[in-house]
């Protein structure tokens, strides 16, 4: 599958999200600017943040801001409390309409409020396979 195809099904944030370009509004291009201003507002963030410098924005801006191209990888590790909490109620927001949201943590207490089953990945050295169970 060529890649921009697999981009357009698969969304992916890293704890530590990639920026290819100097300012984020180069990966919200072609977007819709209404949807793309909610999901900022969202997270707390406002619009012109879009064209800041990558470099000047805070982890946990550059953070929410790779939430809201993707959603999610350990979305919420550099974000302080009330961020966390704005970006799983996007999370949230995200099931409850239906979309499948893929989470990948840590973070037990966050697995239980967001995630309606589990993949729970074993040590190598433990076990060979995971183990799939409803929280």
């Amino acid at each position: 599958m060529p890649a921009p195809r697999w981009r357009r099904h698969v969304r992916y944030c890293a704890a530590e999200p990639a920026w290819w370009s100097d300012t984020p509004r180069e990966a919200f291009k072609g977007a819709p600017a209404a949807r793309t201003e909610r999901l900022l507002h969202s997270l707390g963030l406002q619009p012109d943040v879009l064209d800041r410098a990558v470099a000047a924005l805070s982890t946990g801006e550059r953070q929410r801001l790779a939430l809201a191209r993707a959603l999610l990888d350990e979305p919420t590790a550099a974000l302080d409390p009330q961020a966390a909490a704005l970006a799983e109620e996007l999370i949230k927001y995200q099931t409850l309409a239906g979309r499948c949201v893929v989470l990948v943590s840590h973070d037990r207490g966050q697995i239980e409020r967001l995630a309606h089953a589990r993949l729970q990945l074993s040590k190598p050295a433990a076990a060979s396979a995971a183990t799939v169970a409803a929280p």
